[in-house]
């Protein structure tokens, strides 16, 4: 106990270095080019073998920690609605010397009207909706529509291209279409989602967030 009126001497103190788990964190903050921080950005980490090795989903300050993650190589890449994906150059964390990295990403708006065709496609033509709930777990819900009867193959992928689901293989008449899908077999990750028709193709993203 120590007070305004007493000194208390002797007292030692030995420092025990800790153990290096072996892993280490990214950090930093994404904003767009008006310099407004963006909330509810993407950032994944991508490892040499093109695959999510780990996520993280910015708070309403922009910021955001990849955490726990091995040391390596790393490609960043961000990605939120309305903005066109962000990619960096190779991030390297090494838990020896750098137990964090500190990244900060920069988002460009989508040019005028992209949201706009968009739009009139889901009345009056193709498209491909984003599924809903995104992140999900361990089901969600993919809408597209068809301005004329077609054959549409539906079919989900992983990051490298391997097929991890067939939704739809079959003839679908004229209208909006709605499926469901759900991952309870798969890891959590980013996926691809591909519709093709003889007169429409699109691909969007969707994550597994278990």
């Amino acid at each position: 106990m120590v007070d305004s009126a007493s000194v208390v001497p002797g007292i030692n103190f030995t420092l025990r270095p800790r153990a290096h788990t072996g892993f280490g964190r990214i950090t930093g903050i994404v904003n767009n080019t008006s310099r407004q921080l963006v909330n509810g950005a993407f950032v994944f980490a991508i490892d040499n073998n093109n695959q999510v090795a780990s996520f993280a989903i910015t708070d309403k300050n922009g910021n955001y920690e990849i955490s726990d993650i091995a040391a390596g190589s790393y490609t960043l890449i961000s990605e939120a609605f309305n903005y066109q994906e962000k990619r960096t150059v190779d991030v390297v964390v090494d838990y020896l010397s750098n137990a964090a990295q500190t990244i900060s990403l920069t988002l460009t708006p989508e040019p005028e009207g992209t949201t706009a065709v968009e739009h009139a496609a889901v009345v009056d033509g193709f498209a491909l909706q984003q599924n809903y709930p995104n992140p999900f777990n361990p089901s969600t819900t993919i809408n597209f529509s068809l301005a004329e009867k077609a054959h549409v193959t539906l079919s989900v992928y992983d990051m490298v291209g391997r097929e991890v689901a067939v939704l739809v293989n079959g003839d679908k008449p004229a209208g909006n279409h709605s499926v469901n899908f759900s991952a309870g077999n798969l890891a959590s990750g980013v996926y691809l989602y591909k519709i093709q028709t003889a007169q429409f193709t699109a691909t969007k993203k969707l994550v597994l967030m278990k």
